[in-house]
Order: C-alpha cells, then structure tokens, then sequence
C-alpha cells in the first residue's frame, strides 16, 4: 500500500474547476443575496435555540425545520438502530463547522465545546462549557460527572479534533472519549452539494467563520447520517485500542483508510505552507523588483559583486541579487557559504614590456632605464585566484580546498579594504 501523505487528508481549494467553475460564477449574485437573507433569518434560530431546552422532544423538529431555511438538509440511515440507552458516548467523522448541528438534530445530545468560538457562535451550534478549557482531566471528570447523572443526555465527540475531507483517510482518534468506560456509538457524516456551488466546506487553514459564511451562500447542503451499531471495550483492552478499533470500523465503512496523523500534524502542516507561501511571495517581489530596474543598472550591480569575488560566476550572483537586490548582503551570502557555486577560472594577466627602453630581467634583479638610471624589479605576490600550473611542487600539491580557502579570505578581505572596515 503506496504511503500515505497528509496533504491527501484534506481540502485544498474551495472552489470547482472546468465547467463547474463557469456555473459557479454564474451563481454568485444569488449567492450573495442568499446569503443577506439567511444572516438575518439566522437570528431567529439563535432565538430558538437558546430558549427552548434541549430535552423538549419537539426541539429538534422546530430546529429541522428552521436549519432546513437556512440551506442545511439532512437525511438519516439505519434509523432502526437506535441510540443504546447505555451508548453515552456518540462518534462521528468531522467534515464541517456544522457537523454537531446535525448530530443534534438527529439525536439529542450535549457536545463539549473544546475549540475557541465565541459565546454567541457555541449557543447557536448547541455547545456546552464542560470544563475543556482547564485541561482535558478536567473535561473528562466534568463528562463523566454528567454521564453518571441518571437520565443524562449522550456526549457527542469528534474523537479527530479537527475537520478532514473523509475522502481519503481519517486522522488519529483522540483517545480520552474511549477511557470513560460507556458504549460508544459510532456515527458516519457525508457531505455533498449541488453542481452549480459544489464548494468544499472545509479547507486546510480555512476558519470557523469562513465555512460557517459559505453554509449561508450555497443554495443547500445535504448531510447524510448513518449509524453504526454501538461497540463496548473488550476485557483488558486499553483505551487507545480500543478507540483503533472504531477508527477502523468508521474507515472501512466510509470505504477510506485510517491514519496516524493527529490534530497537531495538521497544524503544523498549516504552519509550514504559510511560512513556504510567504517566503515564495518575498521572492517573487525582490526578483520582479530587480528586474524591474533597467538591464544597465542590473549589471552594474553584477560587475560590483564581481570586483570583489572575481571567480564566482555571472548567472550565480544575479540568482542571489533576485533574492536580495542589495550587492553588500549578496557578497556576504556567498563569503558566509550560503551560495553554492562552482568557481571559474580567471585569467593571470601579467604586464607586458613596457617599452623597448626598459630591459626584462629576472625577479629581484635591476633594471636599466635610457637615464642610466636603474631600478629594482619587484616581484608580484601570487593571487590565491591565479589559475596557472603551480611553479613548485608545493603549489602543485596545494589541495583546492585550501585554494577556495585563500581565494574567500582575500576576497573578503579586499571587501573590508574597499569599505574602510579596517
């Protein structure tokens, strides 16, 4: 079985492609308006849901009706297999912001609210303050605390702790749901929307509110409920054993895979595409700003970086002024060894005979001017960036590791001189 990358987990566009893009478009001043009505509409079954009290029988019938205007539609499978008067504890795979609201619809039920809403957005999806905020002892002593309360009502749970599409894999169940020691009754959730606003109602990185905003916007969402029959933990069988089991169970029938990707994997996955988009827009803006300028000033700036690292090739050093468009920080990126470049060979331009007048001798002999005057030859020091056959057997023997050696403290060196360093 090919791996499993957790990119394939999740939504990555919103919005459809080819020819449902066209009509997608077409769509939207309704969407729009849609969506005008249904924010205003949407008071009203806050109203409701806050007044009536979650075990009325009939609340769930007024709260269908209500979520039915504002575009949310739900079906129900197995509906013979009902909730076990001992299943406390209700599962389900988590593909939207709404996801409890139809649970609830279905079955009464109390949700932890573990995620960071605000006040108003908690008592409209019907959740309850159970002490997740103190940490998760004190969320399963609250749960269990109202379990134990005859006549109770079931705990609904989202054991991923975060949204997935449910079309490639399900993420690790949290293990906390499965410790309490009740029944648990597994619930699968499948979502779809009609061609002409077929939009993915979750996406990675996507918030609470713009999900909640594209609910409001697509003519209807249709929610498909099946449930499974309840399952209780096998003697000696741990919590996280057991709650693999479920997962696997939930995953065969949503004909998917389980995964071990948890919560935090997805937001560390988040948090590396923010920071890759980011660094990719910071070099899309310093190259198109070097390019920008006119070609003249461009090689000017390559003939300065040139001057002071003489064998590091033309197409390496535009490269990093792309990236940096400033010459100082592209001599220092490829002094520090942050630039990987092959060097070239540079040319030992000697000088020539001067003029017929002055006599060519060795090195350290004089030289006679037409004046009759003489002067002393000096001899040049060798550049580290020489690249003729040494003389001797120790410049041939010279590794070119020790070349690169000398050749980077001179130029470094020639860059401090040139700019008063020393």
């Amino acid at each position: 079985m090919s791996q499993l990358e957790i990119k394939s987990l999740f939504h990555r566009t919103r919005f459809p492609d080819g020819v449902l893009f066209f009509l997608f478009i077409l769509y939207v001043p309704i969407g729009v308006l849609l969506s005008v009505f249904r924010l205003f509409f949407g008071l009203h079954v806050f109203c409701v849901s806050c007044v009536l009290p979650k075990t009325l029988f009939i609340r769930k019938y007024i709260l269908r009706c209500l979520w039915t205007c504002l575009g949310v539609v739900m079906t129900t499978e197995n509906c013979n297999i009902s909730v076990d008067e001992n299943s406390k504890i209700l599962v389900a795979n988590h593909v939207s912001v709404l996801d409890y609201v139809v649970i609830g619809l279905s079955q009464s039920s109390l949700c932890p609210n573990i995620w960071e809403w605000p006040e108003f957005i908690s008592k409209l999806l019907g959740f309850c303050e159970m002490g997740s905020k103190d940490g998760r002892e004190a969320l399963v002593a609250s749960v269990k605390q109202h379990l134990d309360k005859p006549g109770s009502l079931p705990v609904f749970v989202h054991p991923e702790r975060s949204t997935t599409s449910s079309k490639a894999a399900l993420m690790k169940f949290s293990t906390w749901p499965f410790s309490l020691g009740y029944p648990v009754q597994p619930m699968l959730i499948k979502l779809r929307r009609p061609p002409v606003a077929d939009i993915a109602p979750s996406v990675l990185g996507s918030t609470w509110l713009q999900d909640f905003v594209w609910f409001l916007f697509v003519p209807y969402t249709h929610f498909h409920i099946r449930m499974l029959p309840s399952m209780v933990a096998e003697e000696s069988e741990s919590s996280d054993d057991f709650s693999k089991r479920v997962q696997n169970v939930m995953a065969q029938e949503l004909n998917i895979r389980s995964s071990n990707y948890t919560a935090e994997d997805k937001l560390e996955l988040i948090k590396r595409e923010y920071t890759d988009s980011q660094q990719a827009s910071h070099h899309v803006s310093t190259r198109s700003h070097l390019i920008s300028r006119s070609p003249s000033a461009v090689q000017k700036m390559v003939i300065q970086v040139k001057e002071v690292l003489p064998n590091v090739p033309d197409d390496v050093i535009m490269t990093d002024l792309g990236k940096t468009s400033d010459v100082d920080v592209t001599i220092m990126n490829i002094l520090d060894g942050k630039v990987k470049y092959t060097p070239v060979t540079v040319p030992d331009t000697s000088d020539s005979d001067n003029s017929s007048s002055t006599v060519k001798s060795k090195p350290g002999s004089s030289n006679i001017s037409s004046d009759g005057s003489s002067s002393k030859t000096v001899s040049p020091q060798k550049s580290p960036f020489a690249s003729d056959f040494g003389r001797t057997p120790d410049v041939r023997q010279m590794s070119y590791q020790k070349k690169k050696e000398m050749m980077v403290e001179a130029a470094r060196r020639a860059y401090m001189e040139k700019h008063g360093m020393v």
